[in-house]
């Protein structure tokens, strides 16, 4: 299979869409198949993006859009690929070029969240982005049939159009099986940058002063930085928790899976997620979550199960939610192991290059 990776955005960052065509990468890498595979990247420079890996080969073109465009055009016309994956949606006027270059190859085009949904920083959806990909995209690649169900309502373009691969996560080991016995308080979490408002740690610090008045020494840890913390660290002055909320920043991958592993509940009552990765990171390590049922995390949540969804405006359900974890350990052990047998089961590295490899074959 020859491939041509074209992904917008900071491909190097740890944002949920640079994640994902991270691990499809390094599926692509790890596939034993003949081929090769090139990575055009608009934003990074060099320095920030890994050493060709196998058959997998890099050009970081350093925020210069005509580097960019002439990268893209010089590996269409030497691969003459088999397929080419467009990493955002508004690489999508590319994939005219593609076809007129090289008119057999089969145009991919990823969609992971509120990017395909119209969002306000769009002011909607041009109609001749919509042609475009009506013309010249030959599948679209969703995260969730949440996603695809909402670019269908902004785009209207056939169903028929597309494929599911849903996210993954890597497992290293296994959570333990017994309940956690910390030796004071209990710890409540939530991963995420601090940037888009739509995840919902507003809505969860309004609701600590009703959980705070049954367990006193609950800690709400927040990891993840952005210009939002300033305006969160204020909430919670104004509302009267800042002794309970802990503002972690961004951590190492080590500090990352210490801080999951010595977490009771895991929280992010969000209302714009095109799947929500952190909630599989979340039951990989055993723990139960609470997500908001107005977005993808409901696509894939069973209530009473492996997690709890609430509206993710009602600080007050919010509340109910977490005291129902807290006030009952083993139900909530219960419900995190649910979650980490079916991120085993469904959600793994194995099962996603699975998913690309049959997607690559159709």
């Amino acid at each position: 299979m020859k491939l041509v990776i074209v992904a917008l955005g900071i491909y190097s960052r740890v944002g949920g869409i640079e994640r994902y065509l991270q691990r499809l990468i390094q599926c692509m890498a790890e596939d034993p198949g003949p081929g090769a595979v090139e990575v055009v990247i608009l934003w990074d420079p060099p320095d920030d993006l890994p050493a060709a890996a196998g058959r997998v080969g890099f050009t970081a073109c350093h925020a210069n859009k005509l580097r960019f465009a002439l990268a893209f055009m010089r590996s269409v016309l030497r691969l003459k690929p088999e397929v080419i994956l467009f990493g955002h949606v508004l690489l999508a006027p590319l994939a005219g070029v593609a076809k007129l270059l090289s008119p057999k190859s089969r145009r991919l085009l990823l969609a992971y969240g509120v990017e395909v949904w119209g969002q306000e920083s769009r002011r909607g959806v041009p109609w001749w982005e919509r042609q475009v990909i009506r013309r010249w995209v030959n599948r679209i690649v969703s995260i969730s049939q949440f996603t695809a169900d909402r670019m269908r309502e902004y785009y209207r373009l056939p169903a028929d159009m597309y494929s599911l691969m849903p996210c993954a996560v890597d497992i290293h080991s296994a959570p333990a099986t017994t309940l956690k016995r910390r030796r004071t308080g209990q710890r409540l979490l939530t991963v995420s940058r601090l940037v888009e408002r739509y995840k919902g740690w507003h809505q969860v610090v309004r609701a600590l002063p009703e959980v705070i008045q049954k367990y006193p020494e609950v800690e709400y840890a927040v990891v993840g930085e952005g210009p939002l913390r300033p305006e969160l660290e204020a909430l919670a002055e104004q509302v009267g928790v800042a002794d309970h909320v802990r503002f972690m920043g961004r951590l190492s991958a080590e500090e990352l899976e210490r801080i999951y592993a010595d977490s009771d509940v895991f929280v992010m009552p969000s209302s714009g997620e095109g799947f929500g990765i952190v909630f599989l990171e979340a039951w990989a390590h055993g723990l139960p979550v609470i997500a908001g049922n107005r977005d993808a995390a409901a696509e894939f949540i069973t209530p009473q199960v492996d997690g709890l969804t609430v509206d993710p405006g009602s600080s007050d359900e919010i509340a109910k939610a977490l005291l129902h974890l807290l006030q009952d350990p083993s139900k909530a052990h219960r419900m995190g192991m649910d979650g980490y047998k079916r991120v085993r089961e469904q959600f793994s590295h194995q099962q996603f290059c699975g998913a690309l490899q049959r997607l690559l074959r159709e």
